[in-house]
């Protein structure tokens, strides 16, 4: 390769922003396999994704980090600052994660195109999950996550999965 080449490959690259905090740690475990498994979908798709959770929950848990938001906060802030865009998981806790709201106004204060992403299906694959994703860009006007919530359930409708309706359908295609 050459520097030119180099110059082709980048491409935009996508933070993926997801609930994670809950007191019960197997919902925690279970909203990042959901959250892995929509990045996969993203990348899958030719989108350049990041997901924070994905990356920092194995840490958290060998490192014995605490896993919320206020550990992880100038962390994701930096990475949301150094991405071009911002990408909201539809998912099981996303209305209630003040994580997931701060993130949403600070990309927003920086003027980030932001998209939201909902999976909707799961199935098995010749070398693991198949995983598709939906996106789609949320108008500038869109400043909240309960605005967000309503703006991607009306373009996906019900075909929208969250993580916890999702779990029997990743654990039927994980055994076929």
């Amino acid at each position: 390769m050459n520097a030119g080449d180099f110059l082709l490959a980048a491409q935009p690259i996508m933070y993926v922003g997801s609930a994670y905090m809950h007191p019960d740690p197997s919902v925690r475990a279970q909203r990042c396999q959901m959250v892995t498994l929509a990045t996969g979908g993203l990348i899958k798709k030719g989108v350049v994704a990041f997901s924070p959770i994905a990356h920092s929950h194995p840490i958290a848990s060998q490192v014995d980090l605490d896993g919320g938001f206020e550990t992880w906060r100038y962390f994701d802030l930096s990475m949301i600052a150094s991405m071009e865009l911002f990408g909201m998981l539809l998912m099981d806790g996303f209305m209630e994660s003040k994580g997931m709201a701060e993130e949403l106004r600070y990309a927003r204060l920086l003027r980030k195109p932001v998209y939201v992403i909902g999976v909707t299906q799961i199935d098995r694959g010749e070398k693991g999950l198949g995983v598709h994703v939906e996106m789609a860009e949320v108008p500038f006007n869109i400043v909240t996550t309960e605005m967000a919530w309503h703006f991607g359930a009306g373009l996906f409708g019900d075909s929208i999965a969250t993580d916890s309706s999702m779990f029997p359908q990743i654990e039927e295609a994980a055994r076929d």
